[in-house]
């Protein structure tokens, strides 16, 4: 009896230890399940982001926008903030343009638009911008076609977009960049004594560069003159000492006295036309004095200085 007691007893705590481990078996199964579905989740958390395709457009867009922005910088209506318009009847008073008449401002850039309420603005009136040390930057359209009394005075301009004619109109001594935008002639003394002027860009329209016209300009490093230019005037570059080279195209016709008086640095001058059409350019009395090239390099061959 207390054999088959035993036998009993052993089954019974073999069946107990089975059912244990059966339990702990399902519990770690249950647990590794439960793991998988929380990393199930976390990735699927972190997928909910903003595709990398998406950011890539909308940089593309916003990319895109700035260069259209850059392109149409200045439509003809687009004007600097604080600029004041008035009507300025014209002459036959069968309509008006618009005057500048105020600016209460502080930019260091002022454009001035060349169409404003559908009209245009021709002109830009007295004491305007006088004593505006802020303003280093002018653009001026072709459409204003006057400037009033002291309307830049003491104004450090810096760098200027124009026509030709309003260049008397700014503050030349502190001018480093000019772009000229219409006219036919630079005039007597434009820029005499513009020591800080380091580049210009002359539009094809122009055809006459007048006496004294970059006189003493020393820091001038390159000018490149318009292909329709037929005269130079004397003293036009005297004393540019910074002017490496010049090309003087095939239209000009007469040079100046002294026009490249005292360029101590041009070492070269190139004639865009032939040896014979050199010849037969008109030229001052020590047009090249005190220059250090010697000689011309037309089309065809050389002439020596």
């Amino acid at each position: 009896m207390k054999a088959k007691l035993l036998k009993v007893l052993s089954l019974l705590a073999c069946l107990a230890l089975s059912a244990s481990v059966a339990a702990c078996g399902i519990g770690d199964d249950s647990s590794s399940s439960a793991g998988s579905s929380l990393e199930q989740s976390s990735s699927e958390e972190s997928s909910i982001v903003v595709p990398e395709s998406s950011e890539e457009v909308s940089s593309e867009e916003v990319s895109s926008k700035e260069e259209s922005s850059e392109k149409e910088e200045y439509p003809e209506d687009y004007y600097t903030e604080g600029l004041k318009f008035a009507p300025l009847v014209n002459d036959t008073y069968a309509g008006y343009t618009y005057v500048v008449v105020g600016y209460t401002g502080t930019a260091t850039k002022v454009v001035i638009p060349s169409i404003y309420e559908n009209k245009s603005v021709t002109s830009i009136g007295d004491y305007v911008f006088e004593f505006c040390t802020n303003l280093t930057e002018i653009v001026i359209p072709d459409s204003v076609t006057s400037i009033g009394w002291r309307a830049f005075y003491e104004c450090p301009i810096k760098n200027a977009t124009m026509p030709t004619w309003a260049i008397s109109a700014i503050p030349t001594n502190n001018l480093q960049s000019v772009t000229i935008t219409s006219g036919d002639s630079i005039d007597y003394s434009a820029f005499y004594n513009c020591n800080s002027l380091t580049e210009i860009v002359v539009p094809d329209s122009v055809t006459s560069i007048g006496y004294y016209a970059f006189s003493n300009c020393s820091s001038l490093t390159e000018i490149i003159i318009p292909d329709g230019v037929k005269r130079i005037g004397y003293y036009a570059f005297s004393n540019c000492s910074s002017l490496t080279e010049i090309i003087i195209p095939e239209s000009v016709t007469s040079i100046g006295n002294r026009a490249f008086y005292y360029c101590s640095n041009l070492t070269e001058i190139i004639f865009e036309g032939t040896v014979e059409e050199w010849h037969a350019v008109e030229k001052g009395y020590d047009w090249n004095s005190n220059v250090p090239a010697t000689e011309i390099v037309c089309n065809d061959g050389t002439v020596t200085l």
